[in-house]
């Protein structure tokens, strides 16, 4: 049976990125990401516009979280910096990939039944805290986005009691004047039982693992090389089934399938077709253009050197080339008949086609 663990990850975001993290991860970076918004999700080939499960639309989650970081303040009474934590952004990944769904009837029943028992487990954790949930569609995992955000209480400190587990146990440990090691201790404590309580109520129902294989822990740029690396062979695997997909049946296809992301085939499928295109388009133009010369030199009654004209070393296509060249001699049968001329305007639009 394949492992499949489960995913379920907080991501704390300000109105401008904090010490050493990209300039996206801000409040409006993560959101507009989330909602596909132009040119803020370059890692997907095809985005699809989001499905909302619950609450308000993340743009207002958005506007929400920038306002209450400016009424916060922190322990000293002072405003809180624009990179203080103002929202708390979600993602629970259905950890089945969309490639290996489809073999039973059952598996879109079975995804359902897991989305809606989320979005209970995220109710009933966060409370008044979620603003707003929605599913992405367009990567290998279905999965969930969620937001929650902090409240303000009466003394103008955000209360991330509701919003982020973690941050609230901290916040706790430090009222508590207890040890930085105390304080990160707690954090992760409190992660660690919120993930257990998500395996508890939903991915022990599905026989989810809670932790995969424990991975050999990497430096970022080999990382980096090692995913180019498996999306490389991922290309060419699409590719090479795009190659045998095209003189098969539709059931041959599947039962020879490489089992490739969909993504990928898709991607490389459309790049194929654009390339396709646009040598049709040459080629069509190029027509218009031999047609265009053709039909000028026989105005002219010039049979000599519409044959010169296909016998040149610069004609582009040399099968196109032997196909005229094969006709000329209908063409000479047309000459030799009292035949339609050009008016002067047809006759100035022709020369304006030729090069």
């Amino acid at each position: 049976m394949p492992n499949n663990p489960q995913f379920i990850h907080l991501l704390s975001c300000g109105e401008k990125p904090g010490r050493g993290q990209p300039s996206h991860a801000t409040i409006r970076g993560v959101i507009d990401e989330a909602m596909r918004v132009n040119d803020n999700a370059p890692h997907i080939a095809f985005p699809r516009e989001p499905v909302r499960l619950f609450g308000i639309d993340p743009l207002d989650v958005a506007d929400l979280a920038c306002k209450l970081l400016s009424m916060g303040k922190d322990r000293s009474g002072r405003r809180l910096r624009k990179s203080c934590v103002g929202l708390i952004a979600g993602v629970a990944t259905y950890p089945i990939p969309k490639c290996d769904m489809g073999g039973f009837v059952s598996d879109s029943d079975v995804y359902s039944l897991w989305e809606q028992k989320t979005l209970d487990f995220l109710k009933k954790e966060h409370g008044s805290a979620l603003r707003s949930a929605l599913r992405h569609e367009d990567e290998t995992h279905f999965h969930i986005h969620f937001y929650t955000v902090p409240s303000l209480a009466d003394s103008g400190r955000l209360d991330f009691r509701h919003a982020h587990p973690g941050r609230y146990a901290r916040a706790d440990a430090v009222d508590r004047k207890v040890s930085s090691g105390a304080q990160d201790a707690a954090y992760t404590n409190a992660m660690v039982a919120y993930a257990d309580r998500f395996h508890a109520e939903v991915g022990l129902f599905f026989g989810h693992d809670r932790v995969g294989p424990r991975r050999r822990r990497v430096d970022r740029d080999r990382h980096k090389a090692n995913r180019s690396a498996t999306e490389h062979v991922e290309r060419a695997r699409a590719e090479l089934e795009l190659d045998y997909r095209v003189d098969l049946s539709e059931s041959e296809a599947d039962e020879r399938s490489l089992r490739v992301s969909k993504l990928a085939f898709i991607a490389v499928a459309v790049e194929h077709e654009r390339k396709l295109r646009a040598e049709i388009g040459h080629l069509k133009a190029e027509k218009k253009r031999l047609d265009a010369e053709i039909q000028y030199l026989r105005q002219q009654n010039n049979g000599d050197q519409v044959s010169e004209v296909f016998a040149s070393e610069d004609f582009p296509e040399p099968s196109v080339r032997l196909r005229a060249i094969d006709s000329l001699a209908f063409l000479a049968e047309l000459d030799a008949q009292p035949g339609e001329t050009l008016g002067a305007e047809d006759s100035q639009e022709v020369r304006s086609l030729l090069p």
